[in-house]
């Protein structure tokens, strides 16, 4: 039996706990379900619709041939219908993304999920389905599934946002996705307490900030091609700068060399990141990388602490001195254009970036 104060045990789930809560000094036990934030919700949500995605939605995985020859039905609902397309989906919790060379495929599957899956007890819900903005599925869809997404008029990419990530339709490029910097803070998320603020926790946090956005995923040259990649770089080492920026005014006081230490410190671990994913053993190529992406790590911060922060002078002034250094000039004459195309602050990707400059 519950008692006050002892959390109840969910039947079938070894180790689970239910929540409870003490409003107006009374104890509630929660009996049915599980509580909202436990770490328990993604894991059971995960299992519940991995068991869907393996009855119902397998036929959507892989190529069309392989679909056919591994018994999927051709005739009923969701019939893969072009024999050379290659389609494929993935899901984060309750988060599907559905992608095909057939733009048919890609309404199949939503005519699927919208359907709903009554054993399961859910379907996708049609006000949060969006579709890319690609003239072909468009065609196919006639209005049905809002577009979502943008052009960026640079490239001619079309790309596509789920999860935090832009995801390009017409090839495999992936990119951070920046728009929530427009609606809330650089600094509201990190749980920094100034009271206790040190230079090794500033120093952990830059890290922190860069290691998650130049994550394998928006590095890895199968899903980033060499200009997407270093343009991944340079917007994590923008991001991180204003993070530096909002977090130094927090401090009541700033070490200039310290700062400039830091900075230079930040810059060198997004380069190994890069390099070490992208040369694959190859000294040349690394060594080429790492010049690359310092030049842009030391770029994106000296843009951002002119703008946001000029009272770190010395900052600055190292900052600029090490980008006058003769690899940097060098690097920078042999690939301006390259450096150029991946450190362009005006690109439509780099939106929220800008607005968030702005604030």
């Amino acid at each position: 039996p519950n008692r006050p104060g002892v959390p109840a045990r969910l039947p079938g789930v070894h180790g689970a706990t239910l929540g409870y809560a003490l409003p107006l000094s009374r104890v509630y036990v929660q009996t049915r379900g599980i509580a909202q934030g436990s770490c328990v919700s993604a894991l059971l949500c995960s299992m519940h619709y991995a068991d869907l995605d393996r009855v119902h939605l397998a036929r959507f995985s892989g190529n069309s041939a392989t679909s056919r020859a591994d018994g999927a039905d051709t005739d009923g609902p969701g019939t893969v219908g072009d024999a050379n397309s290659v389609q494929g989906v993935i899901r984060l919790v309750d988060d599907s993304l559905f992608a095909s060379t057939a733009p048919s495929e890609c309404a199949d599957f939503l005519k699927t999920m919208h359907g709903g899956f009554p054993e399961y007890g859910c379907e996708a819900n049609l006000d949060k389905s969006r579709c890319s903005m690609t003239p072909g599925l468009r065609d196919e869809l006639r209005g049905a599934v809002p577009e979502a997404g943008f052009e960026e008029h640079s490239t001619g990419q079309v790309f596509f946002s789920w999860c935090g990530l832009l995801v390009g339709a017409q090839g495999p490029l992936v990119q951070k996705d920046y728009s929530a910097c427009a609606r809330r803070s650089v600094i509201g998320d990190l749980r920094f307490g100034c009271a206790r603020a040190t230079g090794m926790v500033l120093a952990a946090k830059l890290r922190q900030t860069i290691h998650v956005r130049c994550h394998p995923i928006f590095v890895d040259p199968c899903l980033a091609d060499e200009r997407t990649a270093l343009l991944n770089v340079y917007q994590g080492g923008t991001f991180a700068a204003l993070r530096l920026v909002a977090l130094s005014r927090h401090l009541p006081h700033v070490n200039e060399h310290f700062v400039a230490e830091l900075v230079r410190r930040t810059v060198a671990f997004s380069a190994g990141l890069l390099a070490r994913k992208r040369a694959q053993g190859d000294a040349g190529l690394h060594a080429r990388l790492q010049l690359l992406t310092r030049w842009l790590g030391l770029t994106a911060f000296s843009r951002i602490l002119q703008r946001r922060q000029p009272s770190m002078r010395r900052v600055i002034a190292e900052l600029d001195a090490s980008l006058r250094a003769p690899g940097m000039l060098r690097v920078f004459r042999a690939e301006g254009a390259l450096l150029r195309a991946a450190s362009d602050d005006a690109l439509s990707s780099a939106k929220g970036l800008r607005q968030a400059l702005a604030r």
